[in-house]
């Protein structure tokens, strides 16, 4: 096998290689893709060119000829490589558009759904704020309800204590009265015991008179 063979099958591995990790490097998030797509194929275009230049070389090389072999099989190996990898970035850049296409109607389902949420929220405070006033206005019926009550008891009391006080300015007006009565009576007992002395004086006077007669 010449040295011209040898160094042009070396030129087409390092071609092989660098077309390899080209598409490699491939995503979807490569700049510029269609021209990264545009090189890889050109440089198949190449190599495809000099294994064309190998199989005229090696028509009568058995040698030859098996390398020749190899590297169309590493060729084809590339090329499927290359096809599967342009398949697979095409399919995830399908599913990433189909999912943003999906995002505005999820975005308006969820925007409907707080909407709702916020309506279901607003009537839940409507009837909290009606339920606590309703609340509110009977205790303070309640209230005023115990207030007049309150009130009454103590209108009854204050009568009551006005009515004793009636009723023990009036036994101190009898207490009074029947002290007097009593004071009364004893001067006109003590009166009558004096005229019953007086009259008995006159009478033994009398007995003592008719005696001496």
């Amino acid at each position: 096998m010449s040295k011209h063979f040898e160094d042009k099958l070396n030129e087409f591995r390092k071609a092989i290689i660098s077309i390899q990790d080209s598409i490699n490097n491939l995503t979807t998030k490569t700049e510029n893709l269609e021209r990264r797509k545009y090189e890889i194929d050109s440089s198949l275009i190449k190599v495809e060119l000099m294994i064309q230049q190998f199989i005229a070389e090696a028509q009568h090389d058995v040698g030859k000829k098996i390398k020749v072999e190899q590297m169309q099989k590493s060729l084809a190996d590339t090329k499927m490589a290359y096809k599967r990898k342009i398949d697979s970035i095409v399919n995830k850049k399908n599913r990433q558009q189909k999912a943003k296409s999906s995002i505005p109607s999820e975005i308006d389902n969820s925007e409907s759904e707080l909407k709702d949420g916020e309506q279901k929220m607003a009537i839940l405070q409507a009837q909290y704020q009606s339920a606590l006033l309703e609340h509110r206005e009977k205790e303070a019926q309640e209230i005023l309800i115990q207030i007049r009550q309150i009130k009454e008891m103590t209108q009854d009391i204050a009568k009551m204590l006005n009515d004793q006080t009636e009723d023990l300015r009036h036994a101190d007006e009898l207490s009074y009265k029947a002290s007097q009565n009593t004071e009364a009576a004893a001067s006109e007992l003590k009166e009558a015991d004096r005229l019953d002395a007086f009259a008995f004086n006159i009478f033994l006077k009398f007995l003592e008179n008719i005696h001496c007669e």
